[in-house]
């Protein structure tokens, strides 16, 4: 996992669009990148986000990390989108699942 903690610098609506657009093409990069699973942001009422990124491996996570236009990419985010950002490689130690069967009653309440 590769959890992205970031606050947006005060931006024109302009590079707000910009922002998306470079975001969404980069989604879509992800998407074709071996061994990527998903990607999801989050973002609190005061306004610092988390973006969640799942790989299969270290290795596929490591990969993503060198392709070059998301390289480029975080190196316009530096100068033009964030205010600041936190990132946190982890990998996962234990996972527990609980999914609910739809019956009246069913699960663990």
């Amino acid at each position: 996992y590769t959890l992205f903690f970031s606050r947006m610098r005060d931006l024109s609506a302009e590079a707000l669009d910009e922002y998306s657009e470079r975001v969404g093409t980069l989604k879509e990069l992800a998407a074709d990148n071996p061994g990527f699973v998903d990607i999801k942001t989050y973002v609190a009422e005061d306004g610092e986000r988390l973006t969640v990124a799942r790989f299969r491996d270290a290795e596929s996570q490591r990969a993503w990390r060198m392709v070059p236009a998301h390289r480029e990419a975080q190196s316009r985010g530096r100068t033009h989108y964030y205010e600041h950002y936190h990132i946190v490689v982890c990998e996962e130690v234990r996972a527990h699942d609980f999914v609910r069967d739809g019956g009246a009653g069913g699960g663990d309440g």
